[in-house]
């Protein structure tokens, strides 16, 4: 089981336009996104569960294709991924938060990623 978690450049990104917008200069900054997303590129369905809430939040999640799950803040303290029968498949030990996705690929291994 391989677990990828990899930050892109959107946080200093964003620092930098709203650094650039107190000297004067008038930058687009794009509205924040306020969800994660999950893409299944397995050929098994998959119910994904965001741990450490409590009442475990789980999104069922068909074979091919991508879901959203609303979240105004990174929440919980990881992400767990199990077979329709409870078989896990894998876990995130880092937070799901807005402006992220998760891939779960046909090999079994995730890949948790800022989106940029």
């Amino acid at each position: 089981m391989k677990t990828v978690v990899r930050r892109g450049l959107g946080a200093v990104a964003g620092g930098v336009a709203v650094a650039a917008t107190l000297n004067g200069c008038l930058l687009p900054i794009d509205a924040p996104k306020t969800h994660v997303t999950y893409t299944n590129d397995s050929s098994q369905d998959v119910v994904v569960v965001i741990e450490g809430l409590g009442d475990e939040f789980p999104m069922s999640v068909a074979s091919k294709g991508s879901y959203l799950e609303s979240i105004p803040e990174c929440v919980g303290t990881g992400i767990r991924v199990e077979t329709k029968s409870g078989e896990l498949i894998g876990r995130v030990e880092a937070q799901p938060c807005p402006n992220w996705t998760l891939t779960i690929n046909e090999d079994g291994t995730l890949d948790y990623v800022e989106d940029k």
